[in-house]
C-alpha cells in the first residue's frame, strides 16, 4: 500500500501544482493519469464498471465523484 499511496500523492501534488483558472477538470485529469502510468500503475477507477476517467473531479458548487469535463475552473 505504500508504493500505490506515494503515486497517488505524486498525481495529486502535479494536479496542485498545475491547476490554474481557466484550466479544465478533463485537463486535470489527463495530468493525474500521465503521473499514474508514468509510474506504472492504473488509474484505479477506470476499473470500476461505467467509469472510464482517471479521476473524480467536482466543484464545490456539485455532488461528489463527479466526472470530469469541459467545466472551467475560475479561481
Amino acid at each position: 500500500m505504500v508504493e500505490p499511496g506515494l503515486v497517488t500523492a505524486a498525481a495529486l501534488a502535479a494536479v496542485r501544482a498545475a491547476i490554474t483558472p481557466g484550466m479544465t477538470t478533463l485537463q486535470l485529469d489527463a495530468i493525474a493519469e500521465r503521473v499514474i502510468r508514468d509510474a506504472g500503475g492504473v488509474p484505479n477507477f477506470m476499473k470500476e464498471l461505467g467509469y472510464i476517467l482517471p479521476i473524480c473531479s467536482t466543484t464545490i458548487a456539485e455532488v461528489v465523484h463527479g466526472m470530469p469535463g469541459e467545466r472551467v475552473i475560475a479561481a
